[in-house]
């Protein structure tokens, strides 16, 4: 099981989300970024970011069952999610790629930022491959669920629980989840990777990563 185990993507994706502007009044960027002393990069966890990103999704898919809004086609949503897959599965080789060239090329000069933000990006894209592809398997084993749920109930207590469509709405509320996670660590990728790209062109770049 550990070579399908996510549990280090996941893991390292949560350790991506650190409050920088903790540490700058402490240390210069780069030096901070080479002489952590405070965790691996010398900064606390951004708990606002986490409950963001992690938590924030759920909260949204929670509302939106709630008022019984379809996002999304099926069909669409499970062609968007495969081109994203596609896309960043190429992203993630490029960036191996270029990581490789700068350890060719620059060995004596090091970029600490850039390197800091070439790992948050590769661990970023990683998790977003990773969560697209959970979504798309709640996409494909929904439907397999029966559509009529008329006969399979149970009472607990006074209440008279449908258990199909329990099974049906949590499987709607943690694929609106995943989905809008989704899109939302693509904005953070798209955001570092701004960043890398300014701090090529105009060097050292101060800021929340």
């Amino acid at each position: 099981m550990s070579r399908i185990s996510i549990k280090d993507i996941i893991t390292e994706e949560i350790q991506t989300f650190v409050n920088l502007d903790d540490c700058k009044h402490r240390v210069h960027l780069y030096d901070f970024l080479e002489n952590p002393d405070q965790g691996e990069y010398g900064c606390k966890m951004d708990t606002s970011g986490i409950m963001l990103y992690f938590g924030l999704p759920f909260v949204l898919s929670a509302l939106v069952i709630w008022s019984g809004l379809k996002l999304f086609d099926v069909n669409t949503l499970l062609t968007s999610m495969s081109i994203f897959i596609g896309l960043l599965l190429n992203m993630l080789l490029l960036l191996y790629d270029i990581t490789r060239k700068y350890q060719r090329s620059n060995q004596t000069d090091t970029n600490p930022l850039r390197d800091f933000l070439l790992k948050q990006i590769y661990i970023n894209i990683s998790f977003s491959i990773t969560i697209g592809i959970l979504t798309i398997i709640l996409i494909l084993l929904a439907p397999k669920l029966p559509s009529s749920t008329s006969n399979v109930r149970v009472s607990i207590s006074s209440l008279n629980i449908d258990i199909l469509c329990v099974i049906c709405t949590s499987f709607k509320f943690f694929i609106y989840g995943l989905v809008i996670m989704f899109v939302l660590h693509l904005l953070v990728i798209v955001r570092r990777v701004y960043y890398l790209t300014k701090e090529e062109f105009e060097g050292e770049k101060r800021g929340d990563l």
